[in-house]
């Protein structure tokens, strides 16, 4: 991955967007449906958004959900930018685990599981706005 990659301007409103799904705070079904509308506009693919929420985004900031006294308001952009682009950075030329069935598995629970209801509720609606039936 090249800088570029990190310091792609839309990448990282996807990455602020995304952060709202771990406040620390019940998330609504109208909060699902403006992060799907702000994720809509965006020239990434669904699959792609997948892989921002699951790889870049949910690692850095599932800890929110797990602690007592977590962020509830909003997440300061620029520190969500500062925090996925230094986990990115340090992670590039690292071998991936993945392709080990049970150790994915766990990563995928520990960090997905906490956001993924409200995840699916996203991308349920980013499908339909976006007009693809086929995913759906």
């Amino acid at each position: 991955m090249s800088d570029e990659y990190y310091d792609d301007v839309e990448r990282q409103r996807v990455w602020v967007s995304l952060s709202d799904l771990f406040l620390d705070t019940e998330i609504t079904a109208a909060d699902c449906e403006n992060i799907a509308k702000e994720l809509a506009v965006t020239s990434f693919s669904t699959d792609e958004l997948v892989h921002i929420y699951e790889d870049e985004v949910a690692p850095v900031l599932v800890g929110n959900l797990r602690i007592v006294a977590g962020v509830w308001g909003a997440f300061d952009a620029e520190e969500v930018i500062k925090i996925v682009r230094k986990r990115l950075v340090g992670l590039k030329g690292k071998k991936s685990i993945k392709g080990i069935p049970p150790i994915a598995a766990v990563r995928r629970w520990y960090n997905l599981g906490p956001s993924e209801a409200e995840w699916k509720q996203v991308l349920g609606q980013l499908i339909r706005l976006r007009g693809e039936t086929d995913r759906a």
